[in-house]
C-alpha cells in the first residue's frame, strides 16, 4: 500500500535504542514520568481571555506559514496561532517531502529537552492540505519492536541476551518460531536485534516470555489505544493484539495490528532521548485575535532548537 509506506515517522533513533520503560528498573535510569498521561485539562497553557469556542479551537496545522520570521496558522475566526515551529527547519522538510518523490508523508520534529515541536510538516498528492502527522493510518511496523524490548526487559532479559535465528527478513513463518541447532546460524543479541530489527529474534522472544497483557500493558503506557496530550487533537492508534501464539509473535515483531502517527511516532523518539521520561509535547506558543493575546503556551519563548 504505496499510502502509508509513505508515512515518515520521527523515530530515526529507534533503530538503535533500546527503552527500558518501566518506573524503576535496576541498573538502568529509565522510566516513565507520571506526567505521559493522566492530565485531563489537556494543554499546560495559560488562558488570558474567556472565549467561546476556547482558544485553541480550529488550530489548523495542515495550513502553517512559515514565510516570516515566526511559524503561524489559522484558528478558529480571525484567530492565529503563533507556533513553536522552525521557520528553517519547516521548510527544509517541506522540500524533502516535496522533492522526495513520495505519494504522502510526514515529518515530526522536537526538541527533545523541552517538548516544543520544531516541524510539523505534511505533504499529500491527492489532499494537499490534509494534516497527516494527526492521522494513525501507517502500521507501526518494527517501531513497534520498542514496545516489545520494553516489554522483555521488564520481563528479566538484558541488552545482552543471545538469540540464534534463521530468516524473517521480510515475513516470520510458522517454521522459524521453532529452534533449529543446526538451521539457526545466525545469533544475535536482544540490543543487536533492536539495532538491526532482526523480526524472528523478537517475535521468539515474545513467544516464550510475554503473553497478550504483558504486552499490551506495555502499548498502552507508551501511548498505543490511548488519547495522548497536546494541543490538538491527536487520532488514536489501533491496537488489536491477536490471541493465537504465532500471530501475536509476529506483532510482537512489528508485523500488523497496530498502527500510530508520526505525532507518536515524535512523541516515542522524544520519550527514548529523555531516557525513558514521557514529557507533554506542545506546539502552541500563543493564540491572538483582533483584540489581543487569548492563550500562552507552556514556555514560550524558551525553545532552543536543534
Amino acid at each position: 500500500m504505496r499510502r502509508w509506506k509513505a508515512a515518515a515517522l520521527a523515530v530515526a533513533l529507534v533503530a538503535v535504542t533500546l527503552p527500558f520503560a518501566k518506573d524503576s528498573i535496576p541498573g538502568w535510569g529509565f522510566r516513565l514520568s507520571k506526567l505521559a498521561f493522566g492530565q485531563p485539562e489537556g494543554p499546560r497553557g495559560t488562558e488570558l481571555r474567556k472565549v467561546t469556542p476556547p482558544p485553541l479551537y480550529g488550530v489548523d496545522l495542515a495550513k502553517i506559514d512559515v514565510r516570516g520570521d515566526v511559524a503561524t496558522a489559522p484558528a478558529h475566526g480571525d484567530r492565529v496561532a503563533e507556533l513553536s515551529v522552525s521557520p528553517k527547519y519547516q521548510r527544509a522538510a517541506n522540500r524533502l517531502l516535496r522533492d522526495g518523490a513520495v505519494a504522502e508523508g510526514a515529518i515530526v520534529m522536537t526538541d527533545v529537552k523541552t517538548g516544543k515541536v520544531l516541524v510539523w510538516a505534511n505533504y499529500s498528492e491527492e489532499a494537499p492540505l490534509r494534516d497527516l502527522a494527526r492521522e494513525s493510518f501507517a502500521p507501526s511496523a518494527s517501531i513497534f519492536k520498542i514496545v516489545t524490548g520494553s516489554a522483555l526487559v521488564e520481563h528479566g532479559l538484558v541488552p545482552s541476551t543471545r538469540e540464534c535465528y534463521r530468516g524473517g527478513k521480510s515475513r516470520v513463518d510458522d517454521g522459524e518460531l521453532v529452534r533449529d541447532e543446526k538451521r539457526d546460524k545466525y545469533c544475535a543479541t536482544l540490543a543487536e536485534a533492536m539495532g538491526r530489527s532482526l523480526n524472528v529474534v523478537f517475535a521468539r522472544h515474545a513467544m516464550d516470555h510475554l503473553d497478550k497483557d504483558e504486552l499490551e500493558s506495555i502499548a498502552t503506557r507508551l501511548g498505543w489505544g490511548r488519547e495522548i496530550p497536546f494541543d490538538v487533537p491527536i487520532e488514536k492508534s489501533r491496537l488489536e493484539l491477536p490471541d493465537e501464539p504465532n500471530e501475536l509473535a509476529r506483532t510482537a515483531a512489528g508485523f500488523w495490528h497496530t498502527t500510530l502517527s508520526p505525532f507518536q511516532g515524535a512523541n516515542l523518539a522524544t520519550t527514548l532521548a529523555n531516557g525513558g521520561e514521557m514529557i507533554q509535547l506542545s506546539i502552541i506558543d500563543k493564540v491572538k485575535d483582533a483584540e489581543g493575546d487569548l492563550y500562552v503556551g507552556p514556555g514560550s519563548g524558551t525553545c532552543s532548537g536543534g
